[in-house]
Protein backbone atom coordinates (compact mmCIF):
# COMPACT_ATOMS: atom_id res chain seq x y z
CA UNK A 1 0.00 0.00 0.00
CA UNK A 2 1.04 3.58 -0.84
CA UNK A 3 2.38 5.68 1.96
CA UNK A 4 1.51 9.35 1.96
CA UNK A 5 2.78 11.28 4.94
CA UNK A 6 1.42 14.97 4.64
CA UNK A 7 4.30 17.19 6.13
CA UNK A 8 2.90 20.37 5.37
CA UNK A 9 -0.71 21.62 4.33
CA UNK A 10 -1.31 23.62 1.61
CA UNK A 11 -2.96 27.25 2.34
CA UNK A 12 -5.63 28.73 -0.26
CA UNK A 13 -4.81 32.29 0.67
CA UNK A 14 -3.65 36.01 -0.53
CA UNK A 15 -3.75 39.22 1.15
CA UNK A 16 -4.11 42.82 -0.02
CA UNK A 17 0.00 42.25 0.79
CA UNK A 18 0.66 39.94 -1.58
CA UNK A 19 0.17 36.00 -1.82
CA UNK A 20 0.31 33.59 1.25
CA UNK A 21 3.03 31.15 -1.41
CA UNK A 22 2.96 28.39 1.60
CA UNK A 23 2.26 24.76 -0.46
CA UNK A 24 1.87 21.95 0.11
CA UNK A 25 5.26 19.25 1.12
CA UNK A 26 4.64 15.38 0.90
CA UNK A 27 6.49 12.23 1.42
CA UNK A 28 5.54 9.38 -0.33
CA UNK A 29 6.57 5.76 0.95
CA UNK A 30 8.89 7.36 3.40
CA UNK A 31 11.67 8.27 1.45
CA UNK A 32 10.17 10.67 -1.78
CA UNK A 33 9.52 14.42 -1.05
CA UNK A 34 6.94 15.74 -3.56
CA UNK A 35 7.90 19.41 -3.14
CA UNK A 36 9.44 21.23 -0.57
CA UNK A 37 8.00 24.63 0.72
CA UNK A 38 8.83 27.80 1.16
CA UNK A 39 11.72 29.01 3.29
CA UNK A 40 9.20 30.33 5.80
CA UNK A 41 8.15 27.14 6.97
CA UNK A 42 11.34 25.09 7.04
CA UNK A 43 11.63 25.13 10.95
CA UNK A 44 8.04 23.18 10.68
CA UNK A 45 9.20 21.03 7.72
CA UNK A 46 11.97 19.78 10.05
CA UNK A 47 9.72 19.04 12.64
CA UNK A 48 7.15 17.30 10.73
CA UNK A 49 10.18 15.01 9.48
CA UNK A 50 10.94 14.06 12.56
CA UNK A 51 7.51 12.95 13.40
CA UNK A 52 7.32 11.08 10.48
CA UNK A 53 10.51 9.80 11.73
CA UNK A 54 12.68 10.44 8.86
CA UNK A 55 16.05 12.56 8.68
CA UNK A 56 16.18 14.65 5.74
CA UNK A 57 19.56 12.98 4.71
CA UNK A 58 17.71 9.74 4.25
CA UNK A 59 15.63 10.87 1.74
CA UNK A 60 16.26 9.67 -1.68
CA UNK A 61 14.58 11.66 -4.29
CA UNK A 62 12.77 15.15 -4.45
CA UNK A 63 10.31 15.59 -7.35
CA UNK A 64 9.46 19.11 -8.04
CA UNK A 65 6.29 20.04 -9.68
CA UNK A 66 7.51 23.20 -10.94
CA UNK A 67 9.84 25.71 -9.98
CA UNK A 68 8.04 28.55 -8.35
CA UNK A 69 9.64 29.70 -4.48
CA UNK A 70 7.07 27.94 -2.66
CA UNK A 71 8.05 24.53 -4.23
CA UNK A 72 11.82 24.58 -4.17
CA UNK A 73 13.31 26.70 -1.82
CA UNK A 74 14.07 24.19 0.79
CA UNK A 75 15.40 21.64 -2.12
CA UNK A 76 19.20 21.79 -0.44
CA UNK A 77 17.63 20.65 3.17
CA UNK A 78 17.32 16.60 1.56
CA UNK A 79 21.31 17.11 0.65
CA UNK A 80 21.84 13.45 -0.96
CA UNK A 81 18.62 13.04 -2.58
CA UNK A 82 18.01 12.47 -6.47
CA UNK A 83 16.10 16.04 -7.60
CA UNK A 84 14.21 15.69 -10.78
CA UNK A 85 12.83 18.02 -12.34
CA UNK A 86 10.74 18.59 -16.00
CA UNK A 87 13.31 18.78 -18.79
CA UNK A 88 11.68 22.08 -20.19
CA UNK A 89 10.46 23.70 -16.67
CA UNK A 90 14.19 23.29 -16.22
CA UNK A 91 15.10 24.62 -19.17
CA UNK A 92 13.10 27.25 -18.80
CA UNK A 93 14.93 28.94 -16.17
CA UNK A 94 18.23 28.15 -17.29
CA UNK A 95 17.70 30.36 -20.36
CA UNK A 96 16.47 33.23 -18.18
CA UNK A 97 12.58 32.72 -19.03
CA UNK A 98 11.70 33.54 -15.44
CA UNK A 99 8.08 34.42 -13.95
CA UNK A 100 7.52 36.50 -10.86
CA UNK A 101 7.31 33.58 -8.93
CA UNK A 102 10.62 31.77 -9.95
CA UNK A 103 13.72 32.53 -7.74
CA UNK A 104 16.76 34.19 -10.11
CA UNK A 105 18.54 31.57 -7.81
CA UNK A 106 16.74 28.49 -8.87
CA UNK A 107 20.05 27.25 -10.87
CA UNK A 108 21.99 28.32 -7.52
CA UNK A 109 19.97 25.58 -5.73
CA UNK A 110 20.38 23.09 -7.72
CA UNK A 111 24.48 23.49 -8.77
CA UNK A 112 26.19 20.66 -7.82
CA UNK A 113 23.17 18.64 -6.64
CA UNK A 114 22.64 14.87 -8.27
CA UNK A 115 19.54 16.23 -10.87
CA UNK A 116 18.11 14.34 -12.91
CA UNK A 117 15.58 15.57 -15.89
CA UNK A 118 12.39 14.38 -16.90
CA UNK A 119 9.89 14.40 -19.58
CA UNK A 120 6.48 12.46 -18.90
CA UNK A 121 6.13 8.69 -17.69
CA UNK A 122 7.08 6.79 -14.87
CA UNK A 123 9.54 8.94 -13.12
CA UNK A 124 9.99 6.44 -10.27
CA UNK A 125 8.88 3.06 -9.53
CA UNK A 126 5.21 3.53 -9.30
CA UNK A 127 4.98 6.96 -9.58
CA UNK A 128 4.15 8.88 -12.77
CA UNK A 129 4.94 12.31 -14.23
CA UNK A 130 1.92 14.22 -16.31
CA UNK A 131 2.26 16.91 -18.12
CA UNK A 132 -0.52 19.84 -16.22
CA UNK A 133 -0.16 22.56 -18.05
CA UNK A 134 -2.22 26.42 -16.66
CA UNK A 135 -0.81 27.55 -13.96
CA UNK A 136 2.65 27.63 -15.83
CA UNK A 137 3.01 26.34 -18.86
CA UNK A 138 5.81 23.10 -17.97
CA UNK A 139 3.89 22.39 -14.86
CA UNK A 140 3.73 18.35 -14.35
CA UNK A 141 1.57 16.45 -11.53
CA UNK A 142 2.47 13.15 -9.65
CA UNK A 143 0.33 10.03 -9.78
CA UNK A 144 0.19 6.75 -8.03
CA UNK A 145 -1.64 4.29 -8.79
CA UNK A 146 -2.57 1.83 -5.61
CA UNK A 147 -6.15 0.64 -4.98
CA UNK A 148 -7.14 4.26 -6.25
CA UNK A 149 -5.82 7.05 -8.16
CA UNK A 150 -3.88 9.48 -6.17
CA UNK A 151 -2.99 12.68 -7.45
CA UNK A 152 -0.01 15.04 -6.16
CA UNK A 153 -0.59 18.19 -7.96
CA UNK A 154 1.08 21.22 -7.31
CA UNK A 155 -0.37 24.42 -8.33
CA UNK A 156 -2.41 22.67 -11.48
CA UNK A 157 -4.65 21.49 -8.72
CA UNK A 158 -3.87 24.87 -6.20
CA UNK A 159 -7.12 24.51 -3.85
CA UNK A 160 -11.36 23.21 -3.40
CA UNK A 161 -12.55 26.30 -4.87
CA UNK A 162 -10.46 26.15 -8.15
CA UNK A 163 -11.16 22.36 -8.45
CA UNK A 164 -15.15 22.56 -8.13
CA UNK A 165 -15.42 25.89 -10.66
CA UNK A 166 -12.89 24.79 -12.61
CA UNK A 167 -11.53 28.65 -12.49
CA UNK A 168 -7.97 28.19 -11.76
CA UNK A 169 -5.08 30.90 -10.50
CA UNK A 170 -2.68 30.76 -13.60
CA UNK A 171 0.40 32.30 -15.18
CA UNK A 172 0.40 30.74 -18.38
CA UNK A 173 -3.27 30.41 -19.47
CA UNK A 174 -6.50 30.16 -17.78
CA UNK A 175 -8.24 27.70 -20.57
CA UNK A 176 -5.64 25.08 -20.63
CA UNK A 177 -5.72 25.44 -16.94
CA UNK A 178 -9.48 24.68 -16.75
CA UNK A 179 -8.78 22.03 -19.54
CA UNK A 180 -6.23 20.35 -17.11
CA UNK A 181 -8.43 20.37 -14.33
CA UNK A 182 -10.79 18.74 -16.42
CA UNK A 183 -8.61 15.98 -17.26
CA UNK A 184 -7.45 15.67 -14.07
CA UNK A 185 -10.80 15.09 -12.59
CA UNK A 186 -11.69 12.72 -14.74
CA UNK A 187 -8.24 10.32 -13.94
CA UNK A 188 -8.23 11.08 -10.14
CA UNK A 189 -9.62 9.82 -7.20
CA UNK A 190 -7.64 11.64 -4.25
CA UNK A 191 -6.30 14.63 -4.70
CA UNK A 192 -3.32 16.38 -2.44
CA UNK A 193 -3.55 20.10 -3.93
CA UNK A 194 -0.73 22.37 -3.98
CA UNK A 195 -2.95 24.97 -1.62
CA UNK A 196 -5.41 23.21 0.72
CA UNK A 197 -6.53 19.95 2.50
CA UNK A 198 -6.06 16.72 0.27
CA UNK A 199 -9.64 15.96 -1.35
CA UNK A 200 -11.54 13.45 -2.68
CA UNK A 201 -12.73 13.56 -6.55
CA UNK A 202 -16.98 12.77 -6.39
CA UNK A 203 -18.50 11.32 -9.06
CA UNK A 204 -19.71 15.09 -10.50
CA UNK A 205 -16.37 16.07 -10.92
CA UNK A 206 -16.18 17.98 -7.40
CA UNK A 207 -14.14 17.99 -4.18
CA UNK A 208 -15.00 16.11 -1.02
CA UNK A 209 -12.50 17.84 1.58
CA UNK A 210 -10.32 15.66 4.27
CA UNK A 211 -10.02 18.91 6.79
CA UNK A 212 -10.31 22.47 7.30
CA UNK A 213 -7.89 25.30 6.78
CA UNK A 214 -6.65 26.62 10.22
CA UNK A 215 -4.74 29.73 10.18
CA UNK A 216 -3.50 32.34 12.62
CA UNK A 217 -1.96 35.50 12.69
CA UNK A 218 -0.41 36.96 14.64
CA UNK A 219 0.07 40.83 14.37
CA UNK A 220 2.83 42.25 16.99
CA UNK A 221 1.86 46.37 17.22
CA UNK A 222 4.26 47.19 20.09
CA UNK A 223 5.67 46.24 23.11
CA UNK A 224 2.70 45.48 25.29
CA UNK A 225 0.26 45.31 22.10
CA UNK A 226 0.08 42.12 19.91
CA UNK A 227 -3.47 40.85 17.60
CA UNK A 228 -4.23 36.99 16.98
CA UNK A 229 -6.75 36.54 14.26
CA UNK A 230 -7.95 32.82 14.09
CA UNK A 231 -9.00 32.17 10.56
CA UNK A 232 -11.18 28.10 10.12
CA UNK A 233 -12.88 27.27 6.98
CA UNK A 234 -15.77 25.09 9.04
CA UNK A 235 -16.66 22.65 6.10
CA UNK A 236 -19.34 20.57 6.22
CA UNK A 237 -19.22 16.98 5.71
CA UNK A 238 -15.46 16.91 5.79
CA UNK A 239 -14.36 12.94 5.12
CA UNK A 240 -11.57 10.81 7.06
CA UNK A 241 -8.33 10.46 4.94
CA UNK A 242 -7.77 7.28 2.84
CA UNK A 243 -6.00 4.40 4.55
CA UNK A 244 -2.51 5.31 4.10
CA UNK A 245 -2.59 8.58 4.21
CA UNK A 246 -1.42 10.92 7.52
CA UNK A 247 -1.03 14.38 8.34
CA UNK A 248 2.23 14.85 10.62
CA UNK A 249 2.77 18.47 9.88
CA UNK A 250 3.27 20.96 13.03
CA UNK A 251 1.90 24.21 13.64
CA UNK A 252 4.76 27.14 14.79
CA UNK A 253 4.57 28.19 17.90
CA UNK A 254 4.13 31.96 18.85
CA UNK A 255 5.90 31.63 22.25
Amino acid sequence: MVTIDLLLGGIPGRTDEGYLGQSSVALLDGETIVDTGSLARRPMLVDALETAGVDPADVSDVLLTHLHFDHVDNVDLFSNATVHVYDPELERAENGGFDWATPRSVAGLLDGRDVVRFTEGEVLDGIEAVHTPGHVEHHVSFIVEDGMTYGLTGDAVKNVREFETRNPFTIYDDEIGRETLDALAERLDFVVPGHDVPFYVTESGGAAPCGDVDLTVRLQLGADSETHVGIRSDRSDVRALPDGVREVGSKQSFE
